[in-house]
């Protein structure tokens, strides 16, 4: 009875222990691969793995992809400031282009004005040069070739007690010679006689035919006889050197002296007269810069009314005014009113 009770007793622990098992003394099996594993399927082992290497492996693969991620950030950020910097750079260079365009526009505008200066100088050049040019083919031709001209250097040192007649066949009677006026510095008539002579050379290197009343300070001849003297060489024309003079000395300028037809009975001689006046004045204005006086007829000049040739009196200034007495002392001035009757007469005998 005994035994069977301990054999019931061992049954029942086998049949407990057969459905029961212990989890520490659980042995540890091994996969074929060689990795031991727990027999305790409550680990959540899988595939070999861990869940802390998934872990660490997710960390790995995070950093990876921040690290990629921060690449891309900066590789964008980097072409986002190349992108910025081409385009301040092709601002720049489009401002820098404006601003060349407007500087050169500028440049072309300041180009442009100082071309219309340049043309504009280049035109009152070209007007002196051709005046110049002119002159110099007027001075190298013998463009007078051919006429006939007296040169009267008006009075002279004479016997100023001697009378004649203002006209042929006129009772009324002037002196023959007058001694002129002055200036400060020189006498009318020896101003008359400097710049007589300078009109004659002028003239004969025009190939003009010369001749003079009187070529020193002393004459011996009259009005009437210089008068004479011109219609025995049949002149083109007469012309008589003088200088003006006044009381007032503010009066001043050149003017010119023609005949009238008063004791004249040559209506040609008179028009002639007038015309070379007016052209001849007309140049020695344009040349001295002097006052305009015009012209004046006169019938009262024993010189005119004695001519049978077209006759002309220029009055080449005031010597009682001082300031035109000192122009009128200098070589400058006299070479003036020199070529200023040269110019007059070519216009006269060539137009």
């Amino acid at each position: 009875m005994n035994c069977i009770k301990m054999l019931s007793s061992i049954i029942a622990v086998c049949l407990l222990l057969t459905g029961c098992g212990v989890k520490h003394d659980t042995p540890l099996m091994k996969q074929d691969n060689g990795t031991e594993l727990s027999g305790n399927s409550g680990t959540g082992m899988e595939d070999g793995h861990s869940d802390k290497d998934d872990m660490k492996e997710t960390d790995e693969e995070n950093k990876e992809n921040d690290e990629v991620r921060n690449a891309e950030s900066e590789q964008s950020g980097k072409e986002t400031g190349e992108n910025e910097k081409s385009d301040k750079s092709r601002s720049s260079s489009e401002k820098n282009g404006e601003d060349s365009k407007s500087e050169q526009k500028q440049s072309e505008t300041e180009q442009n004005n100082e071309a219309n200066q340049n043309k504009a100088k280049g035109k009152e050049a070209q007007k002196n040069t051709d005046y110049t040019n002119k002159q110099e083919q007027i001075d190298g031709e013998l463009i007078l070739k051919g006429f006939t001209i007296c040169v009267d250097a008006g009075h002279g040192i004479a016997d100023y007690s001697k009378m004649e007649a203002v006209a042929p066949n006129s009772q009324e009677t002037k002196p023959a010679f007058a001694a002129g006026t002055r200036g400060i510095n020189q006498t009318e008539e020896q101003l008359n006689l400097k710049v007589a002579k300078k009109l004659e050379q002028k003239l004969k290197e025009l190939g003009a035919d010369v001749y003079m009343t009187r070529t020193e300070a002393k004459t011996e001849m009259s009005n009437i006889d210089r008068a004479e003297f011109a219609n025995s060489i049949n002149a083109d024309l007469m012309i008589r050197i003088h200088a003006d003079g006044s009381s007032n000395k503010n009066t001043r300028g050149i003017s010119m002296l023609v005949p009238t037809n008063d004791y004249i009975n040559n209506a040609s001689l008179v028009e002639k007269s007038e015309r070379a006046g007016k052209i001849i004045l007309e140049e020695v204005i344009a040349r001295t810069g002097a006052v305009n006086r015009g012209i004046i007829k006169r019938s009262d000049l024993t010189g005119f009314n004695w001519s049978k040739v077209p006759v002309i009196l220029i009055e080449m200034g005031f010597m009682s005014n001082p300031e035109e007495d000192r122009l009128l002392e200098t070589d400058e001035y006299q070479n003036k009113i020199v070529q200023g009757i040269v110019n007059g007469m070519v216009k006269y005998f060539i137009n």
